[in-house]
Order: C-alpha cells, then structure tokens, then sequence
C-alpha cells in the first residue's frame, strides 16, 4: 500500500521570526513536503492579528486540500485552534479535554477520519499545555479517546514539553515517528523535540527532516514528518 506523508505543524498563526505575518510562506513550508495529511496548530480564523483570513480555508485552497478545523476559543470576532488539512475529504468531531474547574483554559483533541470501514486511517489532533497536572491529565484522556480506536491511528501535534513518564502510556499504544536529531523548538536554532507524530503499533513510519528554505523562519516552530504506511 502507498505510504501517507504526515506533517504535524505549529504554524504561529503565521507570524515569523522576522515578526512578519505571511501565509504564504506557510503555505511553502507545507508544500514543499508534498504532505497527504497536515496536523496544524495555532490557526487562526478572522482575527485581527492575522489580518482576517480564514487561515485554514485560505491553505486548504493554495495546497488543493480538504480540511476541518477545532475552535479552542473565540476572540474578538475570530476563531482560535486546529486544523487538519487532507487530500482525501474529512470526517471530525471534538474532544474536550479540560475538566469544567481548570484554570489552565481550554484544551481539546480534536478526532478526523478518512476512508471507509475496511481502510480507515483515524486522526487525533492536539495542542497541549505547559503546566505538568494538565497535561498529565490531557495525556490520559487521549489515551482514553484513542482506546477506542480500531486499527491505523495517527496523533499528532505541539505536546509543549519534553517526553516524561506520563508518555509512557501512550507509548503501549503507539511509536514515537522520530528523525534523529530533529528539534523543532525554538526557530532559528532549535534545541527541543516538542512537536510529535505518533503511530499506532499496526503502521510502519519513516521519519524525514522537512528541508524547506522557509522551515527556519516561517514560526517559531519547525514541522515534522513522516511517511506512514501498513
């Protein structure tokens, strides 16, 4: 079967390290990598600060792609959180990820799917936090979520830290898709590993370091990626 290209993204809802917004250079960054699935975070939608763009219709339609997107929170007029961009059309729904008496704010997952009961690929897209008791809990109820999974299943996004013990957990369930000595936090000379691709143990990966002229300066951020394959 083909392999999938996965890409997993902070985009900074664009702003570079040159404190410029640019689209566009996003948009080379993504399709330089010729990716078949997109996990972005940090997207925007009509704010202010981004000029007013619906980031992930304007992406999906530069890069001839289907997405779905996960508001985290609205704000002044605009939308706030993730997309998953795709070649083939999405199917999602949202995860809520935060107990109702956190004071960290809002974190979900957010679930896509493509294809039909004999070859489904699930996708589990999320932007952790920074405080160690959210994310702890953050993490087992991902686990939860992806317990119910059957076969290929994909997740994705900024975990906002280094592994800990709370990722051996989801290390029973899926591989870490890692290329050696690929940081991705933060640009111009990143020095962390915040940004993961995990597989399900029935899928096969192959890491690869994005080599965009762009991947230093487009976020704060650099992507990374994988081909996926059974």
């Amino acid at each position: 079967m083909k392999p999938i290209r996965v890409m997993t993204y902070n985009i900074r809802h664009a702003l570079g390290m040159d404190r410029e917004i640019n689209l566009d250079r996003t948009c080379e960054v993504i399709a330089h990598e010729h990716p078949d699935v997109v996990f972005l975070n940090a997207v925007d939608r009509f704010l202010r600060r981004s000029g007013h763009v619906d980031q992930p219709t304007y992406l999906a339609e530069q890069l001839n792609m289907n997405f779905v997107f996960g508001r985290i929170r609205n704000s002044n007029g605009g939308e706030y959180g993730l997309a998953i961009l795709g070649r083939e059309p999405l199917q999602s729904r949202l995860h809520d990820l935060t107990n109702s008496d956190s004071s960290y704010g809002k974190r979900i997952c957010m679930e896509a799917w493509f294809g039909n009961n004999h070859d489904q690929y699930n996708l589990l897209c999320t932007h952790m936090g920074i405080v160690k008791e959210e994310t702890v809990q953050n993490t087992n109820t991902i686990r939860k979520i992806a317990e119910t999974k059957e076969g290929k299943t994909i997740l994705a996004g900024d975990f906002n830290g280094l592994p800990y013990r709370g990722f051996s957990r989801l290390l029973s369930q899926f591989n870490d898709i890692y290329a050696e000595g690929h940081s991705t936090f933060s640009n111009p000379e990143p020095t962390k590993r915040i940004d993961f691709i995990f597989a399900s143990k029935d899928l096969q990966a192959r890491p690869i370091i994005p080599s965009s002229p762009y991947v230093s300066v487009a976020s704060d951020h650099r992507p990374s990626l994988a081909d996926v394959y059974v």
